[in-house]
């Protein structure tokens, strides 16, 4: 006996409070514990009562019985299928042997088709081995009944309904993603199914034969199933292919082959791709305040090339629908997939980080110019993928970064406005302007709360190379030779 309280069950509300002070009411909850029958009693607790015969009532405790497969079976003549009786107790399923001393499996009610023939059933069970096979079309139910004749009338079990069917035409099934969109380098499972002209779905027996053609060029297979139905196998390249797929014939016990008058055939038409990969595979971007500073147009290769597009982390990127990148207002890692609209299992992935700049440095360039000439003199800053240890990755764009120039010679070169736009091998950069010849350090600087990030080069500037002493033309003898006299050009690096 149980309380409800303890149970999902909902009682009336007096129920519960009588159950609350540990009192019964006219209304309880039991359990079976084991199979069997049991005498349950109740009876008044007052006193004033001891004369009120209880009232009593035999409950009987039956296994929940469950027959394998539960539903509906559609068979061809000449097929056969196997069912098995399993009990569940707490949850858990079990086997009961069959035949059993308790159980039996019984055909009852055929119901032949209007062309069939009545001397024959629509199917035979062999007890032994709990197998039906289809003799010929119609219906029939597999009954479960229990051998003792006083349970037959207390208890039902489960059973089911056999229907015994031509074939109408094949399907395709193609696991995972359901889809006919391919991806080269994935594993599938391709499964031919047979229906009847109602679109049930026929069970396919081991002794059935399915002819599957599979391009050789396209496809490896790994596996493939005796009756032909089932195929494991790999996608090796890309394109379009057709798989072709024929019922043709039932394989009895001795060995003997019906083959069908008109074999029942499809086509399933397949299309492979190549995998989606992102390009880059990593952006990074220095953190911003204001969202959106930064934009960057992801490009997706491989796959259809009808994509889809998702932010693990929209606080930190957001993508279009055309994989145009935005950064967010928040600092962290956002995971930016591109999927495939015709099969969005397959899809390819790219990391945008968010970080403080944590490394600054100019990257290798021209140091030297002449006077009124510019020069440019690109930056790689990088920022940690996590924390203080996080890999150090180079931003992928810095051209909104506040950044401080010093100079030490101002008089040498003059700074000019605006940045450089970011390339595979820097993030932006400065360009100053050569006014006087010497040499002169410059030093950017980027300061945002705790993080001060500096980086330094030397660079000259000369005035331009000119010829002095012969100013322009000069003519000499055969053997002889001439003094050239030049002034300006690049400075010696001492």
């Amino acid at each position: 006996i149980l309380k409800f309280l303890e149970s999902t069950y909902i009682p009336p509300s007096y129920i519960l409070e009588m159950e609350k002070v540990a009192k019964q009411g006219d209304t309880i909850l039991v359990s079976g514990m084991k199979t069997g029958s049991s005498k349950l009693k109740a009876r008044l607790q007052e006193s004033i009562y001891k004369d009120v015969h209880p009232a009593e009532v035999r409950l009987l405790i039956l296994e929940n019985i469950l027959l394998n497969p539960a539903y509906d079976i559609y068979l061809l003549v000449g097929t056969s299928i196997q069912y098995r009786v399993q009990k569940m107790r707490q949850g858990k399923i079990t086997e009961i042997a069959m035949p059993s001393d308790q159980y039996e499996l019984q055909l009852q009610n055929n119901i032949l088709h209007p062309k069939g023939d009545p001397s024959w059933p629509v199917a035979k069970l062999d007890q032994a081995t709990s197998t039906v096979t289809a003799l010929q079309q119609g219906q029939t139910n597999l009954i479960l009944v229990h051998k003792s004749i006083r349970m037959q009338g207390v208890s039902r079990l489960p059973n089911s309904t056999v229907y015994v069917v031509p074939p109408a035409y094949l399907g395709f099934t193609v696991r995972p993603g359901d889809r006919w969109v391919l991806e080269t380098g994935r594993l599938y499972e391709i499964t031919v199914d047979v229906y009847d002209k109602s679109s049930n779905k026929v069970y396919l027996s081991d002794n059935i034969r399915i002819t599957t053609e599979l391009s050789k060029e396209h496809f490896e297979v790994l596996q493939s199933s005796l009756n032909g139905s089932y195929h494991y196998v790999m996608a090796v390249k890309a394109g379009q292919t057709t798989i072709d797929a024929a019922l043709t014939s039932v394989v009895d016990q001795d060995g003997g082959v019906h083959t069908l008058p008109v074999p029942v055939r499809n086509q399933q038409d397949v299309e492979i791709y190549v995998p989606i990969f992102l390009v880059p595979s990593i952006l990074m971007f220095p953190w911003q305040p204001k969202a959106g500073v930064y934009q960057y147009t992801i490009q997706a290769q491989g796959g259809s090339g009808n994509f889809s597009w998702s932010s693990s982390n929209q606080a930190v990127a957001t993508v279009t629908v055309k994989g145009v990148m935005a950064t967010g207002s928040d600092a962290g890692v956002s995971i930016i997939q591109a999927f495939d609209v015709r099969n969005p299992l397959h899809h390819g992935e790219m990391k945008v980080y968010v970080s403080e700049p944590s490394a600054m440095e100019f990257a290798p360039c021209q140091v030297e110019a002449h006077v009124g000439q510019v020069l440019e003199l690109p930056l790689r800053i990088s920022g940690r993928t996590s924390g203080d240890r996080g890999e150090l990755v180079p931003l992928s764009d810095c051209s909104h970064l506040e950044l401080g120039v010093e100079l030490e010679n101002p008089g040498v070169f003059s700074p000019l406005e605006g940045r450089l736009k970011p390339t595979a091998d820097f993030c932006s950069g400065v360009r100053v302007k050569a006014e006087f010849q010497g040499y002169t350090r410059l030093v950017v600087v980027y300061t945002h709360g705790h993080v001060r990030l500096s980086a330094s080069i030397v660079i000259a500037a000369y005035v331009p190379l000119r010829a002095i002493d012969p100013p322009s033309v000069t003519l000499v003898t055969l053997g002889s030779s001439k003094d050239m006299l030049f002034e300006g050009g690049p400075r010696p690096w001492v």
